[in-house]
C-alpha cells in the first residue's frame, strides 16, 4: 500500500495527491506504514511537516508548492524540534 497526502482545493473540489517521502536508509524500511498521524506548519507557514512512508520518519514539504524538502529519520527518538 502506498500512502499519499491528499490536498483538497476547496474552490474547485479537486484532490491533489502528494506521494509520501521515502527514506534512503535501508534500516528505516523495515517498518510497515500505518498512516499519517500528524501534520504541522512552521510559524511562518512556509513548511509543512508530516509522517513519511516510514511511521518513524518525518517528511518536510515547502509551501505552497508541496515540493519535497527532506526526510528526517527518527530512530526511536520521541521528539523532533523545528526552529
Amino acid at each position: 500500500m502506498v500512502l499519499q497526502l491528499g490536498i483538497i482545493d476547496v474552490y474547485t473540489s479537486k484532490i491533489h495527491l502528494i506521494p509520501t517521502l521515502k527514506t534512503n536508509s535501508p534500516k528505516s524500511r523495515t517498518h510497515s506504514s500505518c498512516g499519517i498521524h500528524s501534520i504541522e506548519l512552521n510559524p511562518s507557514k512556509t513548511l509543512l511537516a508530516t509522517g513519511a512512508e516510514n511511521p518513524n520518519d518525518i517528511a518536510v514539504y515547502k509551501l505552497p508548492t508541496m515540493d519535497p524538502v527532506c526526510v528526517g529519520e527518527v530512530y526511536h527518538c520521541k521528539h523532533f524540534y523545528f526552529v
